[in-house]
């Protein structure tokens, strides 16, 4: 009897103990990056510029770094425990040698490890595109120096493996502009949609809603013409590149880094899309050089649409919380006794409270009772000093309202309607 209660208190210990390890969302979360892992290989290599074994978007190493980026780094191990079976089952219908296989899924984790590890250092979790800075370290770790490092390492494995044609620079190049890419068309988009508030999204006015439709719309419309349907090579104008941007713009404006971002992803798309099928501006010489001038447009328009976007927003949030401060400064200011007025240095005055409004009134009510209006004295000019670090400072100072009669407008009013206050 005691051996099986023991028995009982280690499984049910055993239970708390697993179940603490893989909470539901961690579980939700492998599931999910293993899906997004599988699927992204498949569209990778659909938009691969033969003869190079590196598509010129490949996604799954952006969505392994998404994926570390929006969970506790406790679960890491378990999200690339997750990955490698979608990663092997990519790479198996697509005809890759086993040993490439493995090669494969080191690189990729190693950036998103990279990426993820070094923007985490910096950026407090959990990680959002909230401020210029967080945007800035993202894009400086995770988009630019997680490939930069990796892209030496998955050279070194194709040409070890003979795997593919072209040279360890000419793979290490293309490989490089391929992961920048994705990472920031791909990963903004991928964080925005796992951390937006979607109640306030679906409270929003319906004009927010048409705007919105209008926007992604003309989006779709404006870049399947430029990029696919209307001209092949030389027969498309250069000029027509820039049709997309008043769209790009009004999202960046209007919606923020995440609009921004899904925008930028759904042009990249269709770029490469066409480019990959011999259609649009990106299709006139050979693959290698379709490959990197496509790179290199979308990867300096999302970054600048980026940084756009999130220089706005921020400029919004310091609006808000100045005039939030206003708001609770003006109320404090209003809700005083005392007299608190704000003046120049000419002494004219630029704001008074109720409380000093109220004073006036009832001085101005008792001195007509008596038959005269009463002036008052200004605080005088100069009212200021210098303190030790040179710094221009308000000084506060008192000063008297004076009536016609002589008495000071300092005090209490008397029963008899005037005022009990000392000489000035």
């Amino acid at each position: 009897m005691a051996w099986s209660e023991t028995l009982g208190d280690a499984g049910g210990c055993a239970t708390k103990s697993w179940r603490s390890k893989f909470a539901p969302w961690m579980i939700i979360a492998g599931i999910l990056t293993c899906f997004g892992y599988y699927l992204g290989a498949r569209l990778g290599f659909a938009l691969t510029f033969q003869p190079h074994p590196v598509s010129v978007m490949w996604p799954p190493n952006s969505i392994l770094l998404a994926a570390l980026l929006l969970t506790p780094t406790r679960s890491w191990w378990f999200l690339l425990l997750c990955a490698l079976p979608a990663h092997l089952a990519s790479q198996m219908q697509s005809g890759v040698p086993p040993t490439m296989m493995l090669c494969w899924f080191v690189s990729n984790s190693c950036e998103a490890l990279i990426g993820a590890s070094l923007t985490r250092a910096m950026v407090a979790a959990p990680f959002r595109l909230a401020s210029l800075r967080n945007v800035s370290v993202f894009l400086f770790c995770g988009v630019f120096l997680g490939p930069f490092l990796s892209s030496f390492l998955d050279a070194g494995f194709v040409r070890w493996n003979h795997w593919g044609q072209g040279s360890y620079g000419e793979i290490w190049r293309i490989r490089f502009f391929s992961n920048v890419l994705t990472a920031v068309a791909l990963v903004p988009a991928l964080v925005t949609c796992f951390t937006s508030d979607y109640k306030s999204i679906r409270q929003a006015e319906v004009v927010r809603w048409l705007e919105a439709a209008v926007v992604a719309l003309g989006v779709l419309v404006v870049g399947f013409e430029v990029f696919v349907k209307f001209g092949t090579g030389h027969e498309s104008a250069p000029g027509l590149l820039y049709a997309p941007l008043p769209f790009l713009l009004w999202a960046a404006v209007r919606f923020g880094p995440g609009g921004a971002s899904m925008v930028m992803l759904a042009i990249s798309l269709i770029a490469i899309w066409g480019a990959a099928h011999g259609q649009g501006p990106f299709s006139a010489r050979t693959a290698e050089a379709n490959a990197l001038s496509l790179q290199f447009f979308l990867i300096v328009s999302a970054i600048l649409l980026l940084l756009l976007a999130t220089v706005i927003k921020d400029r919004e949030r310091a609006e808000a919380a100045l005039r939030d401060s206003e708001g609770r400064y003006r109320e404090v200011v209003e809700s005083q006794t005392n007299l608190v007025c704000r003046h120049l240095a000419d002494s004219t005055l630029t704001f008074v409270n109720d409380a000093y409004c109220r004073f006036l009134v009832g001085l101005y009510s008792a001195a007509r009772s008596r038959g005269g209006v009463p002036a008052h004295r200004r605080p005088e000019p100069g009212a200021w000093r210098r303190d030790a670090g040179n710094r221009s400072v308000f000084a506060g100072r008192e000063h008297c309202l004076v009536p016609m009669d002589g008495l000071s407008g300092q005090g209490n009013r008397r029963k008899d309607g005037g005022v009990s206050s000392r000489r000035p």
